[in-house]
């Protein structure tokens, strides 16, 4: 089953979180899921919609992210445009309000912009498997295999390694950026 991190009271600072991650293009998304769901050790989670808003922070990346079923939150990351898994630091960050605190940060910084999905959840060991259907964009899949005090980075690059082995046929081009990077250098 899936990995689970408590969150922050509210008040408290968010403890900083690591994922090895690469997002590819998915040409056929049926075939895609046939194969996933015939791996032995893969779980399904849901399926959800969400919104993200990018604030145009002078580090990183920060986003509000408003998903159904789940509390909104903030996301600030760190991740560098490379197409093989490489690592991103991030912290998540529970918004009690995201009317106030979407004004609060369109303020304080100015809104980039927007990205809407829908995202279904698959797991592998501590590895989300992410197949997003992305307003503007199409299919893709994103995999990060989550690091954490239970899986070292060693063996996260290793999880990740060895669903990527099973499911390379299937995937297109690696993705080096972001959807909002991509949506805003779409023509």
């Amino acid at each position: 089953m899936g990995m689970t991190h408590s969150e922050p009271a509210p008040g408290q600072k968010p403890e900083p979180r690591k994922n090895i991650e690469i997002k590819y293009q998915l040409p056929d998304v049926r075939t895609f899921k046939a194969k996933l769901r015939r791996l032995a050790g893969v779980s399904y989670a849901y399926i959800h919609h969400q919104q993200d808003i990018f604030f145009d922070v002078p580090e990183g990346r920060l986003k509000l992210r408003i998903e159904e079923e789940k509390p909104p939150c903030l996301i600030h990351y760190f991740r560098t445009d490379q197409a093989r898994p490489r690592p991103s630091q991030f912290t998540l960050t529970p918004v009690d309000s995201p009317r106030r605190t979407l004004a609060e940060l369109q303020h304080r910084y100015g809104v980039l912009g927007k990205v809407e999905k829908w995202r279904e959840l698959y797991w592998f060991r501590n590895v989300r498997i992410h197949i997003d259907n992305v307003r503007g964009l199409g299919w893709f899949v994103e995999f990060e295999s989550v690091v954490s005090p239970e899986v070292s980075e060693r063996q996260a690059r290793k999880n990740l390694d060895e669903l990527l082995a099973d499911l390379s046929p299937l995937l297109g081009e690696p993705q080096t950026h972001s959807y909002f990077d991509l949506l805003h250098r779409a023509p």
